[in-house]
């Protein structure tokens, strides 16, 4: 018998932290109910269909496997898991000036060609990797193995990685001045800089922290889920459903019944729903948490302006993954984050799924998901304006640097902007929430147990940050405090103070 034998949990949103979350209620025992209010799972890994060409609009990379994997394993499900392909060709990167460099999952190889950029930067590669993996361990590990519930608890666990771990976390600057530290051209350091974006911050003012995921995926890999990150989202609900999970989509919740600083219940298409604990996997600042909870809205993260284009003939072969960058990388977030303005010169991401899966588009054809980096704003008469020229611009960045003649050959196209993206609960369009800017941001999300007895947060938003493994384990951690909280009666005293 479970832990939680006999206890209701509701879950709102079938993000994959809902997903995470809602498998180890289950393997506890928990009867778990999910409310979603789109027809499908996924969240933002969202997927559609037309003409033959299947799209996800979504995250296309996974890391850490082991995560997902862990979810499969403890509803009894492996069978259900979907296969995840280690990526012997991780990423391409083409530059302005027009070097290129693609990174292997032979790192003897990824040097070789970092030679090609700098001779000199090759020589320091070895201790790049050095320096990631001590990142990772002094502040990644701590950071994600347990809920964040205290700087006293967090410290405990990097004290207990030696005092080297102790002095690193506290040393840390800037993405891009630890960067800098390891590489001298411009190409390498965009090229890890670049990771502050996986938590939808600039380099420039995000934490060294995120160095950590260059060690993720550059040693521990890169894998493309078969089927695409929504048919896991699918996986997972199968699984979830098999185990007697209950999901309700296209089920809206409008409103929350708080007595006191205790929620007794949510109010779904006009009923009322109960339970023992409720789990919303969606953005704390949106509604119907806004004004429930006491948390202060930061700086959005990144948005993103999105093209599914539908191909007919033949794309560059080789890499899944294409990242075009600017001439100047600091003048992209200035214009995000400063002006509020997609870049005249942005950074263009390119992912071919049908170089991996050929039945994702008609015979001879080919999706490609492009995406660049935009500003979490939402007014309807910007991006009427807006959304013509960026689409112009894209399409001529990839014809003139990726695959000529392009724009001749498009059968199929959909554009997705930032108000598409605030439909799926993502407060202005941010993917990330709050933007990670400042040393001690990855602190300040909004946490999963909240101020409001019974609620709980998992997502992007919150703790410990957006990307497929990182919502995952916030769900476990999620689970893990509505299990301590319900095992206990009440959440520890100090929780009525959380923000």
């Amino acid at each position: 018998m479970g832990t939680l034998t006999g206890k209701k949990v509701l879950i709102v949103g079938a993000g994959f932290g809902g997903l995470s979350a809602a498998a180890h209620l289950v393997s506890r025992g928990a009867k778990v109910e999910v409310l979603e209010q789109a027809p499908f799972p996924g969240g933002k890994a969202a997927s559609h269909e037309v003409a033959g060409f299947r799209f996800d609009t979504g995250p296309t990379l996974l890391t850490m496997p082991e995560v997902t994997r862990e979810l499969f394993s403890i509803l009894g499900e492996e069978a259900r898991c979907p296969e995840f392909q280690r990526l012997d060709l991780g990423c391409r990167y083409l530059f302005a000036n027009g070097k290129e460099l693609t990174v292997y999952d032979d790192l003897e190889r990824t040097r070789k060609e970092i030679e090609n950029v700098d001779p000199g930067d090759a020589g320091k590669f070895q201790a790049f990797l050095a320096a990631t993996k001590e990142i990772w361990e002094a502040a990644g590990e701590p950071y994600l193995e347990a809920p964040f519930e205290s700087y006293v608890t967090f410290g405990k666990r990097v004290l207990s990685r030696g005092l080297k771990a102790t002095r690193l976390g506290v040393s840390l600057g800037t993405l891009d001045t630890f960067t800098k530290s390891q590489f001298a051209s411009e190409e390498m350091q965009m090229l890890v800089n670049r990771f502050a974006t996986y938590a939808g911050g600039s380099p420039f003012r995000s934490s060294a922290a995120y160095a950590m995921i260059a060690h993720l995926e550059l040693t521990r890999g890169a894998f493309y889920p078969v089927g695409g990150m929504h048919m896991l989202a699918c996986a997972l609900r199968d699984a979830l459903k098999n185990q007697g999970v209950r999901f309700r989509f296209d089920a809206r919740v409008e409103s929350l019944d708080v007595s006191r600083t205790k929620l007794t219940g949510i109010q779904v298409s006009g009923g009322t729903e109960s339970a023992d604990a409720y789990v919303f996997n969606v953005d704390p600042c949106s509604p119907p948490l806004a004004g429930i909870l006491k948390v202060a809205r930061p700086e959005p993260s990144l948005s993103g302006f999105v093209l599914s284009l539908g191909v007919k003939g033949d794309v560059p072969k080789g890499a899944l993954h294409t990242i075009l960058f600017p001439k100047n990388y600091e003048d992209e977030f200035r214009a995000i984050f400063d002006a509020k303005e997609v870049p005249a010169d942005p950074t263009v991401y390119v992912s071919v799924p049908t170089l991996m899966e050929p039945a994702r588009a008609p015979e001879g054809h080919h999706t490609i998901f492009v995406l660049v980096n935009a500003p979490a704003r939402t007014d309807a008469d910007y991006w009427e304006r807006e959304t013509p020229k960026v689409e112009a611009r894209i399409l001529e960045i990839l014809e003139k640097r990726w695959c000529p003649d392009l724009k001749s050959r498009i059968v199929e196209r959909r554009v997705r902007t930032p108000m598409d993206l605030e439909r799926t609960g993502a407060q202005f369009g941010a993917i990330y929430g709050g933007a990670p800017h400042g040393i001690t941001a990855p602190f300040e999300r909004p946490l999963q147990r909240t101020s409001i007895s019974g609620l709980y947060l998992v997502g992007g938003a919150t703790h410990p940050g957006g990307g497929v493994p990182m919502v995952m384990l916030g769900g476990k951690h999620a689970a893990s405090l509505v299990e301590a909280d319900l095992k206990r009666g009440k959440p520890p005293g100090w929780a009525q103070w959380l923000t």
